[in-house]
């Protein structure tokens, strides 16, 4: 019985963890184009079939990231 506890104690120590690394990375990408980006206006059409979203590129991002910083900003506001 006790080696049982010992293996699942040791189980849920190492999952933790692991979770634990991934959720200390996860912060630090979102902190790098949470300032770069800035929403100006939301508009909806009469149908509200579609969003649209008018940001501004403050640190004027270009190609990939400037979709990544749009993507995680849609991912923040909980869009996506």
């Amino acid at each position: 019985m006790i080696k049982i506890l010992k293996s699942i104690i040791s189980y849920l120590t190492s999952a933790l963890t692991s979770i634990n690394k991934f959720l200390d990375k996860f912060p630090n990408k979102l902190e790098v184009f949470s300032d770069d980006l800035t929403l100006i206006r939301i508009s909806r059409n009469t149908l509200g079939r579609n969003i649209t979203f008018v940001l501004n590129n403050d640190k004027m991002l270009e190609k990939k990231a400037l979709f990544k910083g749009i993507y995680l900003y849609l991912r923040q506001i909980r869009i996506l």
